[in-house]
């Protein structure tokens, strides 16, 4: 967009307006025949992660399992083995774990994948390992013993080797979580024996805590904000937080003493558990800032009552349990967020400029349709989007840059590495992600329900970069013909996908 830079100052926040409160509907995971089940990991595409006791005796015969479609299969242990366990799952529905084998009672990290249960140890080294985080490039993360004592690891695929992360000065370490670009997040121990939360970047960085001796990193997103517990002063008090590169930020707790972060997703928003004022488990999910108890906002769990919620993907999808103590729940779900509203994304056209724009803020619309923004016309064309979390959609980045004065731009993607990339540079600044959208799969289809929308690029004409966003072939045919360039997935270069 092509604008005053007071227009995007003035608006920067507002996204945040458009958002009601959220609600989902429970999909209860069933079990695998014994009492309790406990999911721990959510995909993309809304597969779930856990595991669960497989008969009456209970933890005893524990196995790692994985949820889709509808259906809860037990993914069973290395060959001999009694227990698994299964912490982590990636896009491709690999799952990373653990499982002891022939009778041994010492655990082995694990990759579940296809049927086929891998033993992980000779990668990690050590007499016990855990695999406790994967992401979609195959790496992993977690914990093994080869040092003697438990040392956090970070295995790049394709390596054959993990690398030892080392402490913070102390003793033992362990790997929580990981990010799309191999960044680790966990707890070591100082030299003082307090354990902190790390973020490891190739370099262990300590991210301090609330004011105490502990914190536990637990989940790491795209942008490398980290989410878990840490102590207040005095260390009586633990609370779930959220760091965001620069400061560890108090979440806060429904009312009571503790509460814990275990998922974050790339728009930030938090899912954990609290205790309530009654000192009752509850699980919440932080929507827009506000702390919020998914047993409000939920429908469909029939008298189960969410004390923990584990994970969260981009589209808003959540892992949560009924439990009676810890790693014990009778029920595990995935809750869908519903009720999303669709809103026309409205494109303008700036003549003087030759530049286009589109928004799906209502207050910017009224804006610029009035004239307080001069230059703009509608052109005509729109296309919906959701306001709110959707099954199946991904964030969209708006980005702003004054670098090409005395003309301006924006920029959309719903990718989230190229929206925390473009963070990284100094060209565009992030505004907000302002709505959610589908996206296409890796041959460029959009999914049933929703509509392909194209990309151009302008090549800078006119000294100033500028894309379009359309879902007219025709539209598209002329902005190439003009000199603009397609950019996007599949031989239609489509960058998102419109519900219909």
């Amino acid at each position: 967009m092509t604008c005053l830079r007071g227009l995007a100052i003035a608006l920067a926040a507002l996204p945040s307006t458009l958002h009601a409160a959220p609600a989902y509907v429970a999909v209860p995971l069933g079990t695998l025949g014994g009492p309790s089940i406990y999911g721990t990991a959510i995909n993309a595409s809304g597969q779930v992660a856990g595991f669960a006791d497989t008969d009456a005796a209970g933890a005893i015969h524990r196995h790692a399992f994985l949820f889709s479609n509808g259906v809860l299969t037990n993914l069973g242990t290395l060959a001999g083995g009694t227990q698994s366990f299964a912490y982590a799952i990636n896009d491709a529905g690999q799952v990373s774990g653990a499982s002891n084998a022939g009778g041994a009672p010492q655990l082995h990290a694990a990759l579940f994948n296809g049927g086929v249960v891998t033993d992980l140890s000779a990668i990690t080294g050590g007499s016990i390992s855990n695999a406790y985080g994967i992401n979609n490039h195959g790496d992993l993360t977690g914990a093994s013993n080869r040092t003697g004592l438990a040392h956090a690891f970070l295995a790049r695929n394709g390596s054959g080797v993990a690398v030892d992360l080392g402490t913070l000065g102390g003793t033992l370490s362990q790997g929580y979580g990981i990010n799309s670009v191999g960044n680790v997040t966990g707890y070591a121990h100082l030299a003082s024996a307090d354990a902190h939360a790390f973020r490891y970047d190739g370099t262990l960085t300590d991210l301090g805590t609330l004011g105490g001796k502990v914190s536990i990193g637990n989940a790491i997103n795209v942008a490398d904000h980290v989410v878990g517990q840490a102590s207040l002063p005095g260390d009586a008090v633990l609370h779930a937080f959220l760091h965001d590169g620069h400061t560890m930020l108090d979440l806060g707790s429904l009312g009571g003493m503790t509460s814990s972060a275990h998922g974050v997703n790339a728009a930030d928003t938090v899912v954990g558990e609290s205790l309530d004022t009654q000192a009752v488990s509850r699980a919440f999910v932080i929507y827009q800032g506000a702390l919020i108890d998914l047993n409000a906002v939920t429908t469909g769990l029939n008298g189960a009552v969410l004390s923990a919620a584990t994970a969260i993907n981009d589209s808003g999808q959540i892992v949560a349990m009924s439990c009676t103590a810890p790693l014990v729940c009778q029920q595990a779900f995935r809750l869908d967020p519903v009720g999303a509203a669709k809103l026309p994304a409205i494109e303008y056209h700036h003549a003087a400029f030759d530049h286009y724009f589109m928004t799906a803020i209502p207050d910017e619309i009224a804006k610029l349709d009035s004239g307080v923004f001069a230059g703009w016309t509608r052109t005509a064309a729109s296309f919906n989007v959701y306001v709110g979390d959707q099954v199946g959609t991904s964030p969209v980045c708006r980005f702003f840059s004054t670098a090409f004065d005395p003309k301006s731009s924006h920029f959309y993607t719903p990718f989230q590495e190229e929206c925390v990339g473009l963070q990284r540079g100094i060209t565009w600044q992030f505004e907000a992600r302002v709505f959610n959208i589908g996206v296409p799969d890796a041959a460029g289809n959009c999914p049933a329900g929703t509509q392909p929308v194209y990309r151009l690029y302008n090549q800078g004409m006119g000294a100033a970069p500028n894309h379009r966003y359309t879902t007219s072939l025709a539209t598209r045919a002329i902005m190439v013909a003009q000199g603009w360039i397609p950019e996007g997935i599949g031989p239609d270069a489509v960058e998102m996908c419109a519900p219909v």
